[in-house]
């Protein structure tokens, strides 16, 4: 299978939501989120299953400053059908790009 770069945006809500769904094995090279409010917006971000069972926690609960953002530039594998998921105290203020390999 060839290795394909990717990136997923997505807008956080207040109810979990999908960012990122596998189409195959993948591997992500970085996860960036920035907080466009004028306030701070708590967010979190979890690896889950196909059925939305949580894994792991990719970004543990944490308060993102007005204007900041944070990153993650682990290397996380991602199954086929599995999913990066988030929420944030604000909806619609808080943007996540993740950067994958796929095809692993």
């Amino acid at each position: 299978m060839t290795k394909t770069p990717n990136s997923e945006t997505a807008i956080l809500t207040t109810s979990e939501t999908d960012v990122y769904v596998a189409p195959s094995k993948a591997v992500t090279l970085l996860i960036q989120l920035v907080n466009t409010s004028g306030s701070a917006v708590t967010c979190e971000l979890w690896l889950t299953d196909a059925s939305n069972t949580k894994l792991a926690c990719l970004l543990p609960s944490q308060s993102i400053t007005a204007g900041s953002g944070t990153s993650d530039t682990a290397k996380h594998t991602i199954l086929n059908g599995y999913k990066i998921r988030g929420l944030a105290s604000t909806g619609s203020v808080v943007y996540v790009e993740v950067s994958v390999f796929e095809g692993m």
